[in-house]
């Protein structure tokens, strides 16, 4: 009996055509949903010359490619995510001219959307840093260089220990190393070796440059990639170094420490969670 007092109260206070009656007749079959009349909405002419020219068919295949990514993020990230996409969205904003208070607002609609929310303080960080980035003159001049005279650089490049090697001959020698600035992806199904593979690389370069490595792990543990690294360097299995540390004779354990410490020495290894890009930057800067 209620639900027919409540029923009857809402029909009476609907439209003749949105009757409880008729919506219910309206969603026995699918209907081509009619767009809202928005008569106190205000067109911002700035979005919408950004909305015309990404829908523009003149914008070319690779710019549409770059901005792909953005675009699937528009309805928020969540925490390790956050901080890296609002950097790019509001770069992507200020590099289409608009202007940092109609970005920090786009940014804070865009913030509410995310699991959890940045707070204020985060938001105008991000807004401060994008819009108050600017090279000077000497660092444009020093970045515009004629193709000729690149040669020295790359005379010390080939000659030097600057590019980094796998460590598989049959890989290294089709791809002559990976050079500074050039990202490697390593793609596989789980449990295929693929962290062990990238722990194996950096062991390879540190061995082979003696420069320090970082080691940002974010889904094993540290205890896990400090057996790893004994198995790589004594040519052990992982039962075998868990033997040599429950034994109760050090020896052997002793001797795999040393092993580690002479040669890994300047081998790093971060496995904090969440962590993201800006994070490692700031890693990176504390470890050297």
């Amino acid at each position: 009996m209620r639900n027919f007092t409540a029923e009857s109260k809402i029909s009476k206070d609907l439209p003749k055509s949105r009757t409880i009656e008729n919506i219910k007749r309206l969603a026995e079959k699918p209907h081509a949903a009619q767009q809202p009349a928005l008569r106190d909405s205000v067109v911002n002419n700035q979005f919408q010359e950004l909305y015309q020219k990404y829908l523009n068919e003149n914008v070319s295949a690779e710019i549409k490619k770059e901005t792909a990514d953005l675009f699937t993020k528009l309805s928020g990230v969540e925490a390790g995510e956050r901080d890296t996409t609002a950097t790019r969205l509001v770069g992507f904003l200020k590099s289409k001219n608009v202007e940092p208070e109609l970005a920090y607002q786009w940014l804070r609609g865009w913030n509410l959307q995310c699991t959890p929310p940045m707070d204020e303080e985060q938001l105008q960080k991000i807004i401060s840093s994008v819009y108050s980035y600017q090279k000077d003159e000497s660092q444009i001049e020093s970045e515009i260089k004629p193709i000729w005279a690149i040669y020295d650089e790359y005379a010390e490049f080939v000659n030097g220990k600057r590019r980094v090697d796998i460590g598989i001959p049959e890989i290294d020698r089709k791809m002559r190393g990976i050079r500074p600035g050039q990202i490697l992806t390593i793609l596989g199904y789980t449990g295929n070796y693929k962290s062990a593979t990238l722990q194996e690389i950096l062991r390879h370069y540190h061995h082979q440059t003696q420069e320090p490595v970082i080691m940002f792990e974010l889904e094993m543990s540290r205890l896990d990639v400090f057996e790893r690294a004994c198995q790589m360097e004594a040519r052990l299995s992982g039962r075998d170094v868990e033997a040599a540390f429950k034994d109760e004779d050090h020896n052997v354990r002793n001797g795999l420490v040393e092993l580690l410490e002479n040669r890994q020495k300047n081998f790093y290894i971060v496995d904090a969670s969440g962590l993201n890009f800006e994070d490692m930057k700031n890693y990176i800067k504390i470890a050297k």
